[in-house]
């Protein structure tokens, strides 16, 4: 199983360990829902497992390389999830 470090500013910096990482394209519908609901035009959904449980986010897909992506939240928060090499 393909294992990857997410840094998050959500728990003060800290990193963990996630697993079972989704990235998801949102379709122009899917768009339309988020605009009329929330009042935002993201453009991806990123979901995983860690420790706590499963975790999806909404927002913006900002960088996506072979070692890691960078994601910003509807709320303004920048993650980055980084591939583990063995």
């Amino acid at each position: 199983m393909e294992k990857f470090a997410w840094k998050a500013p959500i728990m003060g910096g800290n990193q963990r360990t996630v697993f079972h990482l989704r990235i998801h394209e949102l379709s122009p519908d899917e768009k339309r829902q988020y605009i009329d609901s929330l009042g935002v035009n993201p453009s991806h959904i990123v979901s995983f497992r860690d420790c706590d449980g499963h975790r999806t986010y909404l927002g913006w897909l900002i960088e996506d390389t072979h070692d890691h992506i960078v994601f910003k939240t509807i709320n303004g928060q920048i993650h980055r999830i980084e591939r583990m090499h063995r």
